[in-house]
């Protein structure tokens, strides 16, 4: 929502670029077992419309909700999938890499969906190393409605999601981690 108003003009159309799936998590983060239905359906309305804007007229095609809270009436209105996760990290209260690494890759297990902030640092940092790893384990990435109906057609075990901004400071990151291990040369 709000992060749409910073960021949008700029990611939106990259995302939609190169395939991913966009999703809508509210306009300000409330709690929408707090909210009427009316408030609660307006705070999607409201990210809806800001991802429209630069998506071809075209808002989110799922939702999640805010603390994973919703009401039955709400997800029956919304009348999008609506993702959850399977593994949390607590990247937003740990703020800790390691802590973050580990979240994952001790428990992570083929289909899981793990949950990420990329706004914070030490998220994005922990993310250069879950991400080759969890390659090398063998997992590849998709969308999460995609992974669902393409099962068996990844080369890789199964899917791994990365923070929504998609931006480059991961895979630079990744990058500058395989040039110091001698992995890459200077001139690639």
């Amino acid at each position: 929502g709000s992060n749409v108003e910073k960021y949008g003009a700029d990611v939106i159309p990259r995302m939609a670029a190169i395939g991913c799936e966009l999703g809508n998590h509210s306009y300000a983060h409330p709690n929408m077992k707090e909210l009427s239905l009316d408030d609660g359906l307006a705070q999607f309305q409201m990210t809806d419309d800001l991802i429209a804007q630069y998506n071809n007229g075209q808002g989110a095609t799922v939702i999640r909700f805010p603390y994973g809270n919703s009401t039955d009436e709400l997800l029956a209105s919304i009348g999008r999938p609506s993702i959850m996760w399977d593994v949390d990290t607590l990247d937003w209260q740990t703020k800790n890499v390691q802590a973050n690494i580990s979240a994952v890759l001790d428990s992570v297990s083929p289909g899981d969906i793990i949950l990420m902030h990329d706004i914070h640092e030490t998220t994005v940092e922990s993310c250069a190393t879950i991400v080759p790893e969890l390659i090398n384990r063998g997992y590849c990435h998709d969308s999460c409605s995609c992974s669902g109906k393409r099962r068996g057609s990844c080369s890789g075990r199964d899917v791994l999601r990365l923070p929504w901004r998609n931006d480059k400071r991961i895979e630079n990151r990744i990058e500058k981690r395989q040039r110091t291990a001698g992995l890459l040369s200077n001139q690639e």
